[in-house]
């Protein structure tokens, strides 16, 4: 999980309840902006579910 795109949602009071890998893309290079018109649209991406309790 990358903890800091979650610590603002939590201090929200919500908590992660699930996480998804859906979107990853393994070709994605890491090493762009994700906004470089080459990689648009093909960059590693995640996905987290948040309830409140």
């Amino acid at each position: 999980m990358h903890e800091s795109h979650c610590e603002e949602v939590e201090a929200a009071g919500f908590v992660l309840d699930a996480e998804s890998t859906m979107l990853a893309n393994k070709d994605d290079p890491h090493s762009m902006k994700v906004f470089d018109p080459s990689i648009k649209g093909e960059t590693d991406r995640f996905a987290y579910q948040f309830v409140k309790p």
